[in-house]
């Protein structure tokens, strides 16, 4: 009779909210594609058979843990079933662990100066979260509007001037009289002045992160009051039959 053949080893399932007792096989994992999404996760074989593949902020969890050689520690999922949540993971050291911990380190302190240099597997880890959280910056930087840009302030001519007796003398310079414009084009000018106000702080607001828009009424009434002013300081002519 054949022997059977060898099953692959099992998956780490997690039950939510029920602690199990797990321990590496060996004190680093490795750094692999994920499946279910751009990120990468890390693939850990446990003394049990089985293998386990965490996300990088969960494997730096435990690392963190510095665990002995094929130390058991604690790994539990908490998730409320609901799909708008997303599940949480904490791991910790068992009792015993604990306990052996502390003893250790009772007997032999750790050097408070001294610091133990970084494994592959962090510095690996480190490389790709700090990859990760640059990329968000840059969509976040993509996805803003640039303010809109202030026009540079024209310079004033210089006043031309004359010679006199006493030295130099400005000369007065002519201009015409202002212009009155008509009804009709006073109101277009204004509605046109108005829709491009509202626009550059739509454009400004976007830019710090504000999502406002002003509809035709806001327009309308921002062309209204500099209308109004304009006809109270007399700039605007009016004609017979026009609308009052």
């Amino acid at each position: 009779m054949a022997a059977p053949a060898p099953t692959s080893p099992g998956k780490l399932v997690l039950e939510p909210n029920v602690p199990q007792t797990v321990a590496l096989k060996y004190a680093n994992g490795k750094i692999v594609e994920s499946r279910y999404g751009d990120e990468k996760q890390v693939f850990y074989s446990l003394v049990d058979g089985r293998v386990a593949y965490v996300s990088l902020g969960l494997a730096q969890s435990i690392t963190n843990l510095q665990l002995g050689t094929r130390e058991p520690f604690f790994i539990c999922k908490y998730w409320n079933g609901s799909k708008q949540q997303a599940p949480r993971y904490n791991v910790w050291l068992t009792p015993e662990g604990e306990a052996e911990r502390a003893k250790l380190y009772a007997d032999d302190p750790p050097p408070i100066v001294a610091a133990d240099p970084p494994s592959e597997l962090e510095m690996q880890l480190d490389r790709s979260l700090a990859a990760i959280q640059a990329r968000k910056r840059d969509e976040n930087l993509a996805t803003r509007r640039p303010p809109a840009a202030t026009p540079a302030a024209r310079p004033r001519p210089a006043q031309p001037q004359a010679t006199g007796t006493e030295g130099p003398v400005a000369v007065p310079r002519h201009t015409s009289p202002p212009v009155k414009a008509t009804y009709g084009a006073a109101m277009t000018e204004f509605l046109l002045m108005a829709g491009r106000a509202t626009r550059a702080a739509e454009t400004a607001l976007g830019a710090e992160g504000g999502s406002v828009r002003f509809d035709s009424r806001d327009i309308a009434a921002l062309a209204t009051t500099a209308f109004i002013q304009a006809a109270r300081d007399g700039a605007i002519a009016w004609r017979p039959g026009e609308c009052q």
